[in-house]
């Protein structure tokens, strides 16, 4: 009877144990988590904000109890979750509940399909890309500096005069309520070293003009070439009926235009004959899984959802749901944008100049990778016209580059 007892007050403890930290779990919302990041990121001297991409890693909170059980979470972050009551549970008993829990939660609150969303189309990938590759090269763009009076001194909580002054704080007599883009590390009144908008245009804005351009939504006032406007005019589809409406349905929705008819499009294309066009458009429509680029140059991934085309009407390409972008006169410019973002903004880091100096990188590599992008393509299609100027069979890959 009393080992029976004591069997039952074990189960009762187990089953207990199991409950809280599975109730623990499953009530942690994305406010708890992203205030453990802030902590966590404010402890190491960086900015609360970070690229979008690492800010979802971090606080996805399966990925990170995962890491946790593992042994190799941050210990910086372990340690500030642990402070706020969100620390990683003991026992095997009450870590078996907390990871249940953290499941239950990453499906009830759709975290996991919260990446598929922030990665739905080739705009948002080549931007969180963007800013992933600039924010990691240059880390200066997410760190924070005392904020110093003339003097060269740090100001501190003890200061409050001088904090009034400088616009640091409410009220001398508030010396803790700082204003926006102000906080207290250990006395100390900090603020970022750039601001959020400016590190978000310098990784953004080059990247963003590249790929808007190569998927053809840089063309307000009707279609890309050899393609129809989204709202096309009856006399000529390639022109818009409706500008304003041209341009909502372009930026707001990420719409472009179809293909012109062959007779239309070969006017302002005429290096591809009307087998290549269409080759081209059932290739668009096929959603048969092909993996092996090394029979006929293309890859169609499941369901259609990712495809590349060595020989597509812009020279090679890739399409993701549903958008191509030319690897001549879109990825060119894109990887070149990002690069002179890095060495721009690598160039501007000793001169607190680093956010500026990635966007002016960055806007200079894009011009160049342009330039060198076009003249590529216009070179590509030169030679498939000479190659048969009659709009032959196979032209489209002959002069490949």
């Amino acid at each position: 009877y009393r080992y029976g007892l004591m069997a039952d007050n074990r189960l009762q403890t187990i089953v207990k144990d199991f409950k809280e930290s599975f109730a623990n779990a499953f009530t942690e919302d994305r406010d708890d988590w992203a205030r453990a990041y802030r902590d966590t990121r404010l402890a190491t001297g960086k900015t609360e904000d970070t690229p979008r991409f690492s800010s979802m890693a971090a606080t996805y909170p399966t990925a990170v109890r995962v890491r946790e059980n593992l042994g190799i979470a941050d210990p910086v972050g372990m340690r500030e979750r642990e402070s706020i009551g969100m620390g990683l549970e003991k026992g095997p008993t009450r870590r078996a509940g907390q990871m249940l829990g953290t499941l239950v939660q990453d499906i009830v609150q759709d975290k996991g399909r919260s990446f598929y969303w922030l990665l739905n189309a080739i705009q948002a990938t080549g931007g969180v890309i963007a800013e992933e590759t600039i924010g990691r090269a240059i880390p200066a763009l997410y760190k924070q500096s005392p904020v110093l009076n003339e003097a060269g001194v740090e100001i501190t909580t003890k200061m409050p005069v001088s904090a009034s002054k400088m616009g640091l704080i409410k009220s001398e007599d508030q010396p803790f309520k700082t204003r926006r883009g102000v906080r207290i590390k250990d006395g100390v009144y900090v603020k970022d070293d750039y601001s959020q908008g400016m590190k978000a245009a310098a990784a953004l804005l080059p990247s963003g003009i590249a790929i808007n351009a190569g998927v053809g939504l840089l063309s307000p006032f009707g279609g890309a070439e050899g393609y129809k406007a989204v709202i096309p005019s009856e006399e000529d589809p390639s022109k818009s009926a409706n500008p304003v409406l041209e341009i909502a349905s372009k930026y707001l929705m990420g719409r472009t235009g179809n293909l012109l008819p062959y007779e239309q499009y070969k006017e302002v294309r005429p290096d591809v004959s009307k087998d290549e066009y269409g080759a081209y458009k059932a290739f668009k429509y096929d959603k048969r899984l092909d993996l092996n680029p090394f029979d006929d140059g293309k890859v169609v991934g499941p369901m259609g959802l990712f495809k590349a085309n060595a020989d597509g009407l812009q020279g090679p390409e890739v399409e993701l749901l549903g958008k191509t972008l030319p690897v001549n006169t879109g990825i060119v410019p894109y990887a070149s944008a990002i690069a002179g973002g890095v060495l721009g903004g690598r160039a501007g880091v000793k001169s607190k100049r680093a956010a500026s100096g990635a966007l002016l990188g960055g806007l200079g590599g894009l011009a160049l990778g342009t330039g060198a992008g076009n003249a590529i393509e216009q070179e590509r299609r030169r030679r498939n016209l000479n190659a048969d100027p009659d709009g032959g069979q196979d032209t489209i890959g002959m002069g490949y580059m």
